[in-house]
């Protein structure tokens, strides 16, 4: 089955609302709850937070979005900063519109300039090719890495046909004599461009392409009318080299203030014995 789609230099990121991000997680199978117009989500089992992470939400619509539910937490709008007791640590890019090559490391720029050479770059448009490769990408991922996480071939194919079609998201791939060798997924909502996860098979581990995709994601979005935040996932501090690899993409960690409810003996327990998650949850050490 044949990969098609436009050159990546003609790209541009769709641009969900909340409503439309609610209605793509609802058709891969997730359950979404409505909350005075924000839509929320459980990351664990009883823990919710909103479904744009970002979102700038009024300390007075922060509240149990669901009977059983032993904890939330959601960012607050800057208004309500004095309202803040946690904080969520992300990967953010600063200064997105004076992003360029020359901000990175000559080591950097010169291994993106060779992978540019190497492989070609488009955004594809047919789920069920990248269905029929994308799968095989995302296990090699998974077997090098036990934290990539990755559903079934059949779940595998209800999330692409969700984000794909109808196109919620950008989904880049780096072809290389017609083989697929890297994929990534990514979306927008709310100003926010959030990377949702990128795969490289073994045969594109020799040419950088994490690096190179992450550096033409930062290129689009810069392009894209609306966007003005990119979001590359979670702190997670005892993945040290994770952390040095995003750094040297020129992220930085970012505690963004938010309201935290929990119950008191989970939150005992997650930081006894769970204490990266902890940190997570809470921004606290």
């Amino acid at each position: 089955m044949g990969l098609t789609g436009a050159d990546w230099q003609e790209a541009l990121l769709p641009h969900l609302d909340e409503a439309e991000l609610a209605a793509w997680e609802r058709a891969r199978g997730r359950r979404v709850v409505e909350l005075a117009g924000r839509h929320w989500a459980a990351i664990a089992p009883g823990f919710y937070q909103p479904l744009h992470v970002l979102a700038r939400i009024r300390a007075n619509e922060i509240r149990r979005p669901q009977p059983l539910a032993w904890g939330w937490r959601a960012v607050l709008d800057p208004v309500d900063r004095a309202h803040a007791n946690a904080s969520l640590p992300v990967h953010v890019l600063p200064d997105l519109p004076g992003y360029t090559l020359e901000r990175l490391q000559p080591r950097r720029r010169q291994q993106i300039r060779k992978a540019l050479r190497e492989v070609d770059v488009v955004a594809l448009d047919d789920p069920s090719a990248v269905i029929d490769q994308g799968f095989a990408l995302a296990m090699q991922a998974q077997a090098r890495n036990p934290d990539v996480t990755v559903a079934g071939r059949d779940e595998f194919g209800r999330w692409v046909e969700a984000f794909m079609a109808p196109r919620r998201g950008l989904v880049l791939g780096c072809l290389r004599h017609d083989r697929l060798l890297a994929l990534c997924f990514g979306y927008a909502v709310g100003g926010v461009n959030y990377e949702h996860m990128t795969y490289v098979g073994e045969a594109g581990l020799p040419h950088n392409l994490a690096l190179c995709l992450f550096h033409l994601k930062v290129l689009i979005a810069q392009r894209t009318s609306g966007v003005t935040t990119i979001v590359n996932g979670l702190h997670a501090r005892e993945n040290p080299k994770l952390c040095e690899f995003k750094t040297r993409q020129g992220l930085v960690i970012e505690h963004v203030p938010t309201r935290l409810a929990i119950q008191p003996l989970a939150g005992f327990a997650l930081r006894r014995w769970r204490p990266d998650q902890y940190y997570r949850l809470t921004g606290a050490a």
